[in-house]
């Protein structure tokens, strides 16, 4: 079966259009009336365009002006197989069936580019094109696995590098998009799940984010503006956050909801979709089993909602 992974209007009125083609992704551009098509080149082959499986969360973009030798071209976030190789992507450039610039792609073997991502969105915005996604967090890996928001963006002019670059984006740069409930101790909604661009002023974006499936259960709508996009690019994460870069939740909970979670446990607030609620239970000789024991045994033997941290002799020095 075809499952149409991507349609996009051209400059010219036609429409590209990308399809998985039973695991072998082709892609052709129709003309306005859509009685008449031929493959894009090179061969009309649609892959790391959009995606061999249905299934997998991909985005793209037609981008019209800015290309090198202003050459119209897709730019697609998407995996280049099977739920594998991930990539942010524009295919070689022709003109008159004749190419002028190689494809250009992010690394196939460097997990700190993109780490199982998650595409939802891509924008054109001036000199550069915009991908949001979400994906594994690699500067999280120590601690366990746990799933970040990412921005990222290219340049168009991006011709790529030499050795070990070629062929790849130059101009990469990707931010964590943080959207919270501020305070001392912020409730983060790491997941995205899409994002809109405003019609009535495209620098303004809302994105919808969803917390951990494995956690307290929430959602909540984040706004962003173009500077606050331009601005996490170049700063890091720690300066981004002491000047308060930072997106907002707005949460409404009525006097009943609080009551009730209040005096229910947490099985039942799950099941009765008391989003954002916590209860549990323990007994004496439960908390007196987890202090002794250590924090492998204790996951090994199922006994959740303990937490055993070895602390160093010396309190590590602040990361700057």
């Amino acid at each position: 079966m075809n499952h149409i992974a991507v349609i996009q209007k051209t400059g010219q009125g036609k429409l590209y259009v990308c399809g998985t083609n039973s695991f072998k992704p082709k892609d052709w551009l129709f003309e306005p009336d859509l009685r008449k098509y031929s493959p894009y080149p090179p061969a009309g082959s649609g892959v790391a365009k959009c995606p061999f499986n249905p299934n997998d969360p991909s985005t793209a973009v037609w981008i019209e002006k800015g290309n090198p030798s202003d050459i119209p071209s897709l730019y697609s976030g998407t995996q280049a197989h099977f739920s594998s190789d991930p990539l942010i992507y524009r295919p070689s450039l022709f003109n008159d069936d004749l190419p002028l610039h190689d494809f250009i792609r992010t690394s196939p073997s460097d997990s700190k580019w993109l780490n199982q991502p998650k595409f939802v969105g891509s924008f054109d915005m001036g000199d550069y094109v915009y991908f949001f996604f979400r994906e594994t967090a690699v500067e999280y890996i120590n601690c366990g696995k746990r799933v970040y928001s990412r921005v990222a963006r290219v340049c168009k002019k991006d011709n790529g590098g030499q050795n070990v670059l070629m062929q790849h984006w130059t101009t990469y740069m990707k931010a964590r998009l943080n959207c919270s409930i501020p305070g001392a101790f912020p409730f983060y909604f790491d997941e995205i799940q899409d994002v809109y661009r405003s019609p009535d002023n495209d620098t303004v974006f809302h994105a919808v984010f969803t917390t951990s499936l494995n956690g307290l259960v929430g959602s909540a709508v984040c706004m962003y503006s173009f500077l606050y996009l331009t601005r996490i690019s170049h700063l890091p994460h720690t300066y981004a956050r002491r000047n308060g870069l930072v997106g907002s939740a707005v949460c409404m909970y009525s006097f009943l909801y609080l009551t009730r979670i209040s005096h229910l446990p947490h099985t039942y607030a799950r099941r009765n979709g008391l989003v954002g609620s916590a209860v549990c239970m323990y007994s004496f000789l439960y908390l007196t089993r987890i202090s002794h024991l250590p924090h492998t045994y204790a996951r090994r033997n199922g006994l959740v909602g303990s937490a055993h941290r070895l602390l160093p002799r010396y309190p590590p020095s602040t990361v700057r």
